[in-house]
């Protein structure tokens, strides 16, 4: 703060130079036939000093510690300020009323630095709008300070939305630009009047967009508008909410198999809690090699076989990563679950090099990865599949996860319904191990996995069943003959979960490993190295094996 005597100092400076700019008096102005031209000249000493107002401020605040901080990380600031402060609106019986939230900070645009002008002018900052949230007025300045950059447009309707204004939004050359589209809370009137409007027509046929239709079960039309078609759309997901409704957005198999043709290039489809619960699906459906992604999901219990009947009927391109994703279902619809999993209709699911199993989970893969072990243990990778809907934790290439909830319905008995041909790496969690705990299970199960080399298992008593059924072989002496189990097995990978093992089940799980290896060794089909997780490293139960086999720790 300044002193008075600063304070003293400023007043005489400027005082006096506006008293050398201006007259004190009319009677120092000179005479009257000058006045025009006199006050002309006084009106611009004006603006001169409003802009030197301006730039005063600029250069007072390039002191304060806000413009010290560097551009990149003011642009950061701002959007997580965005992120936590969104535009709103209240509807009142009287009025509307629009909140601008995070765009507050842009009042003081034109007091600030350079590097917080640079930081608010970010196009990426300007270019995820709630369009609902925002008064039709700043629509145009909006966009100009988005520029070029990708656009998404958002859209939480309310019975009081007003369609026709809503719907300028979805014209004009920025249209051009849009990456998504989403669409929240519908009402029946409002949201069918927008999606009827030309404008959004003619967005969703020929925008390279992504359509997301996210609707709140209070506000949802009973089927989805006939009108809108998705030739062009690259990006779709269409949700319901609610584990217990009947509602449903196509009615019958045919409406969403006529949708799901008519996508032209899509690279990702999410379709969740939107499948018909009457009627079956007869017709195959060939999806574009565009297609990246794909996710099947409903916590609807009638919903469980129109789910995995789609998945059965869709051709699905070799390079697509999948999620089937089925919540709740009957336990009468399990065998035709059975049934229809046991069918893969095209791509790497008929032909998986790897499968994860677990106990509610499967998880195919479609590239190989088993050249170097990945550290993430078997059962983490699928809760957080199932989590995020994420499944590359393992590899880069397309991969598929078949998800069973409850767990009280195990997939164990879904193993031998897989085709393991051309499995060459099979990953077992610590669940599904527990859940079948006997020889016999593993010998029939996986009796068709002939190709296999290398096992990814648990350290720990549930690995117990299937490494004595490793060591199994067609003569019940053990002294000759082929393994029932893996005849091409080499490798063995052990991950070790911190807090399940005690050290005398490890001495027991060490004592079981050296059995196998002896066996196999005998009968001619040796395992060559075992990789361990290094957090087991130096502990002295490993000598043991190390002696028999070369430990490789990752």
């Amino acid at each position: 703060p300044g002193t008075n005597a600063s304070g003293s100092t400023a007043d005489d400076i400027w005082t006096a130079c506006v008293d050398s700019r201006f007259p004190t008096s009319a009677q120092g102005a000179g005479p009257l036939v000058d006045a025009p031209v006199h006050t002309a000249t006084l009106d611009l000493e004006i603006k001169k000093i409003e802009a030197c107002l301006l730039l005063s401020k600029k250069r007072r605040n390039m002191i304060a510690a806000c413009s010290r901080v560097p551009a990149e990380c003011l642009l950061k600031i701002f959007t997580f300020t965005r992120d936590i402060w969104p535009p709103s609106r209240v509807d009142t019986e009287e009025s509307e009323r629009y909140d601008g939230g995070w765009m507050a900070v842009t009042d003081v645009c034109r007091n600030v630095t350079y590097d917080l002008q640079f930081a608010l002018l970010t196009p990426s900052l300007w270019a995820d709008l709630s369009c609902t949230a925002l008064n039709l007025s700043s629509m145009n300045e909006l966009l100009r300070r988005s520029k070029l950059t990708p656009l998404s447009l958002r859209f939480d309707v309310s019975s009081k939305s007003d369609p026709s204004k809503l719907s300028l939004w979805l014209q004009g050359a920025h249209t051009q630009r849009l990456e998504a589209l989403y669409i929240n809370r519908l009402s029946s009137t409002t949201t069918a009047d927008l999606l009827s409007g030309k404008a959004c027509v003619a967005f969703v046929e020929t925008s390279p967009a992504g359509f997301f239709l996210e609707e709140d079960e209070s506000y949802i039309p009973t089927t989805f508008p006939p009108h809108i078609l998705f030739a062009h759309i690259q990006k779709l997901r269409l949700a319901l909410v609610g584990a217990d409704s009947d509602t449903v957005i196509f009615p019958t198999p045919q409406q969403l198999t006529e949708m799901l043709s008519a996508l032209n290039a899509p690279r990702i489809i999410e379709l969740i809690n939107i499948f018909p619960i009457q009627g079956s699906f007869s017709d195959e459906v060939t999806l574009p090699e565009s297609l990246q992604r794909l996710v099947l999901s409903t916590v609807r219990g009638n919903q469980a076989r129109s789910c995995s009947q789609l998945w059965s009927r869709l051709v699905i391109p070799r390079n697509t990563s999948i999620i089937v994703d089925i919540r709740r279902f009957e336990e009468d619809i399990l065998e035709p679950l059975r049934e229809t999993f046991a069918h893969p209709n095209s791509g790497f699911q008929s032909h998986p090099v790897e499968v994860l199993v677990g106990r509610r989970s499967h998880l195919l893969l479609g590239s190989e990865t088993y050249e170097n072990p990945c550290t993430t243990p078997p059962n983490r990778i699928l809760d957080d599949s199932i989590k995020t809907h994420a499944i590359n934790s393992l590899n880069v290439g397309p991969n598929q996860l078949f998800n069973l909830h409850p767990s009280i319905y195990s997939t164990s008995t879904f193993q031998q319904s897989l085709n393991y041909d051309s499995t060459r790496v099979l990953h077992f969690t610590r669940g599904s191990l527990q859940d079948r705990n006997d020889e016999s299970h593993w010998l029939e199960a996986l009796s068709g996995a002939q190709a296999v080399q290398r096992v990814v298992l648990p350290i720990g008593d549930p690995s117990r069943p299937l490494l004595y059924a490793m060591a199994r072989t067609g003569n019940s002496s053990n002294a000759g003959g082929s393994f029932s189990l893996f005849p091409l097995l080499r490798v063995l990978t052990l991950h070790y979960e911190h807090g399940y093992v005690k050290e005398t089940e490890l001495l027991v799980v060490i004592n079981v490993l050296i059995y196998v290896i002896h066996v196999r060794r005998e009968c001619g089909s040796p395992i060559e190295a075992l990789q361990v997780s290094s957090s087991m490293r130096g502990n002295s139960a490993w000598d043991s094996v190390a002696v028999e086999v070369p430990i490789i720790w990752f």
